[in-house]
C-alpha cells in the first residue's frame, strides 16, 4: 500500500471522530438507536510547502485519490489506512511557499 509522504504537519491539522448511527421513534414514542459499525476518523491535513514539495504532494494525491494508503498521523504517531477523498486546496503562503490541505478518511 502507498505511504502517504512525511511532510511536515502544520499544528492546524485536525481530526473529527464519526460514528455511524440511525435513530428513529417507534409509534409509542420510544427511541431506538443503532450503532451501525465503529468508530472512524476524518483528517483534514495541513502543511506549508516549498513550490517542489507541494508540486510532489499534489502528484501523490491525483494518483491516489480514492485509494486505500497507508497515513501517519503526527497529533498521536498512530499509523492509519485512509482514503485521500477530495482534491487538495492549495493557497500561496509566500512567495517560495504553498498550504496545502487534504482531507481524509479513515478505511
Amino acid at each position: 500500500m502507498p505511504t502517504y509522504p512525511a511532510y511536515p504537519q502544520h499544528r492546524d491539522s485536525r481530526h473529527t471522530d464519526e460514528r455511524p448511527i440511525e435513530s428513529e421513534r417507534a409509534s409509542n414514542g420510544a427511541l431506538h438507536v443503532r450503532v451501525l459499525g465503529a468508530e472512524k476518523r476524518n483528517f483534514v491535513i495541513k502543511h506549508v510547502l516549498t513550490l517542489a514539495e507541494s508540486d510532489a504532494l499534489l502528484d501523490f494525491c491525483a494518483a491516489y485519490i480514492g485509494q486505500l494508503i497507508d497515513f501517519s498521523y503526527a497529533e498521536n504517531g498512530q499509523l492509519y489506512s485512509a482514503c485521500i477523498v477530495a482534491p487538495p486546496g492549495v493557497d500561496r503562503t509566500t512567495g517560495r511557499l504553498r498550504t496545502v490541505t487534504v482531507q481524509l478518511k479513515e478505511a
